[in-house]
């Protein structure tokens, strides 16, 4: 017998981190979650140096703290060192908790897994989520990013027990397992005036109007429009070389608009009149933000910099499309609300 056990998993919208690829992957099982993801995800923030810092610094609003109230998922925190001294380890840990239906999202060692470039060269940790696992064949199926990819693998039991442990120089967020668990029958209601508000404050790059950030990060930071010139600061960097390509702000802004063109369709469906301008106007940015990307792609393959300098020299006008774009649309959802 084949003692195999498997959560379900979706097809994550946002990929741009993995704090994002996995409770989504979670949640997006059933489509009953669009109405709360469309109300969320209009804001995007960018810490001010972002530029020199680079990593996580652009970001949708609130990142990864955004799950901590989403109604279609169960989540919980806890210490790797309950697991590691107080429980029978970390392999007992992840069967039950998938046995439970609970998605656990853990850090491990790169050195110790084989899937890596990284394995057995150096000691590099990121967070899998863990969906099943196998007990004939001694394995988990996991999800994470490997070689820039967010896809499915395998690792065995025994290189999950090596790759878990931890230096004592570990940031704390890297002791950390969170435990996702799909909330279903779950019935929101669509909130068009938080999110013309969301828009409108997107629009004027005023943050105001949501909750503190104390338990995100304490960097000063900009939201909205006030992103793209922060990002442009970025992209210089790498033009001039002081920072290497990094897709992932470009890959993040295309989400960001590939999420609107859904969501207008998303409201059309519902019954929300949506003009047929805003969407055609949407899409084409979209394409626009897809094709950059992909340009990030091929320069970070080519390492052709008149690539970027040119996607550099066109940035104004793509915040420009942006702000003609949602003003459209800014005006559709004032004359639902009437």
């Amino acid at each position: 017998m084949n003692h195999e056990h498997l959560l379900p998993i979706g097809a994550a919208p946002i990929m741009s981190y993995e704090h994002h690829a996995s409770p989504l992957t979670v949640i997006s099982q059933s489509n009953a979650y669009s109405t709360w993801l469309y109300s969320n995800f209009v804001q995007l923030e960018c810490e001010i140096q972002y530029p020199v810092k680079g990593d996580v610094g652009f970001n949708f609003l609130h990142n990864k703290h955004i799950y901590f109230n989403c109604p279609h998922l169960d989540y919980l925190r806890m210490s790797s060192t309950y697991v590691k001294h107080f429980n029978r380890g970390i392999v007992p840990f992840l069967i039950e908790s998938v046995q439970q239906g609970y998605y656990p999202n853990v850090f491990l060692n790169h050195f110790y897994c084989p899937f890596e470039p990284s394995y057995q060269k150096y000691h590099y940790w990121a967070a899998f989520l863990v969906y099943g696992f196998n007990e004939t064949e001694r394995i988990f199926h996991i999800l994470g990013y490997a070689d820039g990819h967010y896809s499915a693998k395998t690792i065995s039991f025994s290189d999950v027990e090596l790759a878990f442990e931890y230096n004592d120089d570990s940031p704390v967020y890297k002791t950390m397992i969170k435990l996702f668990k799909y909330v279903p029958h779950v019935k929101d209601e669509l909130d068009l005036p938080y999110i013309r508000r969301s828009l409108e404050s997107y629009m004027a790059s005023d943050g105001t109007i949501y909750p503190s950030r104390s338990a995100a990060s304490c960097e000063p930071l900009v939201v909205g429009l006030e992103c793209y010139n922060i990002v442009k600061q970025y992209l210089e960097k790498m033009l001039d070389r002081t920072k290497k390509v990094d897709v992932r702000p470009i890959h993040l802004l295309w989400e960001h608009k590939k999420l609107w063109v859904e969501r207008l369709r998303y409201f059309q469906q519902q019954g929300i009149e949506i003009s047929e301008t805003s969407t055609m106007e949407m899409e084409s940015l979209e394409k626009r933000m897809l094709t950059t990307r992909n340009l990030m792609i091929k320069l970070r393959i080519t390492n052709n910099y008149t690539i970027l300098a040119k996607i550099v020299e066109g940035w104004d006008s793509v915040i420009d499309e942006d702000v003609r774009c949602l003003s459209q649309v800014y005006e559709d959802l004032i004359k639902n609300e009437h």
